[in-house]
């Protein structure tokens, strides 16, 4: 006979036991449960559960939250002290609304993202081959950062919450000429703050909430060593107040200790600040440790650039209702008529001569917005009052039920400025196109100089003897033009465009010699048959179809006369020649 093993690092043997738990300690809440878990160890674990990390992950960015629309205009109105709100809303909004959707993936989707590092002027410079070691570096981290799938990723985020806060991880192994890692780790955006401006990487200054690691399957760790010169004091002074270990609740600071122990001189510049019952543990990050990401360069402000649509669009849904209610029910013909009215010559001055009193009239009134209410879907809506003289009045042309909708999202991409990108009519403007291509074509330019800065200080940091800078460029509405001019460039032996083609060609210049070295050592040049023309070889020997002679046109166009020399003497000639030089 054997006994089953069961295993109790599984998460399934975990949940079995906590429910054996809360079974057997019903009378106790299970937040208390939790607590005891957690005091007992089981926080490392939780590191390690995939529903909790899952939570983590999906907590990066802010996430979606519903708000009414008198809420979304308040928030609108003094976005200042309502940066998280205006960022939950437009979260909502790109999984509910489909156009506001559309339109941060336009402004997305416009730019390439074309990049290329290029050496800058030095006045001692680097032998060759070190030059071509350190380049090979410089390529090495660029493409393990995967610049070009970050930007485009950076892009919509930053449409999406305004504004994005990573840091660079990189090892290198320079002896070796060899990148370990290399990658951007996204900080979340709700516990970062900026608090001042620099002229490093990241051009803002930027504080950090170390009560962040206090939830649940959260590790400073997982951030590298950002956090590890604050983490000592930080877990001095934070403390959860309770009389038992298993007694969940929230964590506070301890201010006094804070103050005896001089926390706010030590690394970071520590500071805690209580809002209701929600603590604050901040800490300044290094300048050159965090780098924002932007698009929108006029405000320190972490909002989406797109707060003018929200109230619009979350206005889209009524629209929607009301087209389908023309749809169901068009209002095609009103029946009118006259309230019976007294004689004017049997009443006083200024009498109200209608029969029905006021407060009926107003009875009637709403009856009558009742019985709309109430028939608006159903078909013909019956009505009675004391009236005569009725007409049916029928009108000739109703709303178009497509006019609606179409109308107000036509408002929306208005505002957003791509009328001709995202097609709204059946006749879109040439002039108009071109217009919002440019100027949205250049709205990710801020982008672009944020990677600048950041690889321009990854390069410098590193130490190379050979200055390097790097450069990001390029949209999908003058490619074509660019990659014309770089080629025109290249054949006039303009030597910086052939970087440019080459990065619109989706390689390096270093790729460029790899290529062409390979291709010329594989022999692939050898088994290529070559143009053939009267300068590159003979009728006999070049493979075309048999041609009748041709004579040589002389340089005035005239024919040949008798006695000229003819194509077939020329070549008589050149055999003759040949002939001679071989004995020679």
């Amino acid at each position: 006979m054997t006994e089953k093993t069961e295993y109790t690092d599984s998460y399934a043997a975990l949940a079995k036991r906590m429910a054996e738990l809360k079974t057997n300690y019903g009378a106790l809440p299970i937040g208390d449960i939790y607590g005891a878990f957690m005091g007992a160890g089981g926080a490392n674990m939780l590191l390690g559960w995939p529903n909790i990390q899952n939570r983590r992950v999906r907590s990066i960015n802010t996430r979606p939250a519903d708000y009414s629309k008198d809420e979304i205009a308040a928030m609108v109105n003094a976005p200042e002290g309502n940066e998280r709100g205006l960022r939950a809303v437009s979260s909502a909004l790109s999984f509910n609304t489909k156009t506001y959707d559309l339109i941060l993936q336009t402004y997305q989707d416009v730019l390439s993202y074309d990049w290329y590092i290029y050496p800058a002027y030095t006045a001692e410079p680097a032998p060759k081959a070190q030059q071509m070691r350190e380049y090979s570096m410089a390529e090495k981290i660029a493409e393990t950062l995967h610049i070009r799938e970050k930007a485009h990723e950076y892009m919509g985020l930053c449409m999406q919450y305004g504004k994005i806060f990573a840091t660079p991880r990189i090892s290198v192994d320079k002896s070796h000429n060899k990148v370990n890692y290399a990658f951007l780790q996204q900080l979340p955006e709700d516990w970062c703050k900026i608090v001042g401006f620099n002229n490093g990487p990241g051009k803002y200054t930027v504080a950090f909430n170390l009560m962040y690691f206090m939830q649940p399957g959260t590790d400073w760790r997982q951030f590298g060593d950002l956090f590890r010169p604050y983490m000592p004091h930080f877990y001095d002074v934070v403390t959860t107040k309770g009389k038992y270990v298993y007694a969940s609740a929230k964590p506070e600071i301890d201010t006094e200790k804070f103050r005896e122990l001089e926390i706010s001189s030590t690394p970071g510049s520590p500071m805690w600040e209580a809002v209701g019952s929600e603590w604050f543990y901040w800490v300044t990050l290094p300048a050159d440790a965090v780098v924002c990401f932007e698009v929108n360069d006029r405000t320190p402000l972490v909002v989406p650039p797109t707060t003018g649509l929200m109230v619009s669009m979350t206005q889209i849904p009524n629209y929607e209702a009301a087209q389908m209610e023309i749809v169901l029910n068009p209002l095609t013909s009103v029946l009118t008529g006259t309230l019976e009215t007294t004689d004017t010559k049997s009443t006083a001055p200024n009498e109200d001569p209608i029969r029905v009193s006021p407060s009926t009239r107003t009875l009637f009134e709403a009856l009558w917005y009742q019985m709309l209410d109430k028939n608006n879907t159903a078909g013909i809506g019956l009505y009675l009052a004391p009236a005569k003289d009725m007409k049916l009045q029928t009108i000739s042309d109703t709303v178009s039920n497509t006019d609606i909708t179409s109308t107000a999202l036509s408002d929306q991409i208005l505002k957003a400025g791509l009328p001709a990108l995202i097609p709204t009519t059946n006749d879109p403007k040439v002039g108009v196109a071109q217009l919002s291509a440019g100027v949205i074509a250049n709205y990710g330019n801020t982008l672009y100089h944020c990677f600048e800065r950041m690889m321009n200080w990854i390069f410098e940091s590193l130490g190379l003897k050979t200055p390097l800078k790097f450069k990001m460029f390029g949209d999908i509405f003058s490619r074509r033009e660019e990659m014309e001019a770089a080629r025109n460039g290249m054949t006039l032996g303009i030597l910086t465009d052939t970087l440019r083609y080459d990065a619109m060609q989706g390689h390096s210049i270093l790729d460029d010699i790899a290529i062409s070295e390979f291709i010329d050592k594989s022999g692939v040049l050898e088994r290529r048959i070559p143009l053939v023309s009267s300068y590159s070889a003979k009728q006999e020997k070049a493979g075309l179809p048999p041609q009748a002679k041709k004579e040589i046109a002389t340089d005035d166009g005239r024919p040949s006369e008798p006695g000229s020399i003819s194509s077939e003497v020329t070549e008589q000639l050149n055999a003759i020649v040949q002939k001679l030089n071989e004995l020679i």
